[in-house]
């Protein structure tokens, strides 16, 4: 039924993916990385992080809901928060939220630069921004690394997250030839 149940999701999305007009979205949104990907290694990744009851996780590029859908259904008392700046990947992620009982996942609509994820303790990201991006958001990952801290997950782009003095890689799962997944804390609490 699993199987199934992913297989039409799948379906579902390509289907939107298909719509989607890159020329139309950058003149709507700017410039952003509108690459669509999911992780194939959602039990992997969860079994390493382990969320707590007092976590909030965030998916920076949430697109379709897809980890968060696994994530919440499988750590029912952590709350989860994705942001996906594209309106067709958030409105099926509402439709997802909806269908399954996700009471606890809120999803934005937003450019992730403008909204307020200082209260995240966990942070996600599949691969939603150009490289150049990266600093801009790494500048805001930083100031709430002062306050409390965070795990980032990265599953690409590790080489900007292993350059960052106040973060250690505290675990890399290798899944196969193309993809490490890399575990990163902070290390820079309380100025």
């Amino acid at each position: 039924m699993l199987k199934q149940n992913n297989s039409f999701l799948t379906k579902e999305t390509q289907k939107i993916e298909d719509r989607l007009d890159l020329s139309e979205i950058t003149i709507r949104h700017g410039v952003h990385s509108y690459r669509y990907g999911t992780s194939n290694f959602l039990s992997v990744i969860f079994d390493v992080l382990e969320p707590k009851e007092n976590d909030i996780f965030y998916d920076l590029g949430s697109g379709y809901g897809l980890v968060l859908k696994y994530a919440s259904q499988k750590f029912p008392n952590v709350r989860f928060k994705g942001i996906e700046i594209l309106k067709e990947r958030y409105d099926f992620s509402m439709k997802l939220k909806a269908k399954y009982p996700l009471k606890n996942v809120e999803f934005y609509n937003c450019d992730m630069f403008s909204h307020d994820f200082s209260d995240g303790t966990i942070f996600y990201l599949f691969n939603p921004l150009f490289g150049s991006q990266y600093a801009q958001l790494l500048d805001r990952l930083k100031a709430i690394a002062v306050k409390h801290q965070i795990t980032i997950v990265a599953e690409s782009k590790h080489d900007v997250f292993d350059a960052q003095d106040w973060l250690q890689n505290y675990c890399t799962i290798h899944e196969d030839v193309l993809r490490n997944i890399q575990f990163f804390r902070s290390t820079c609490l309380q100025d």
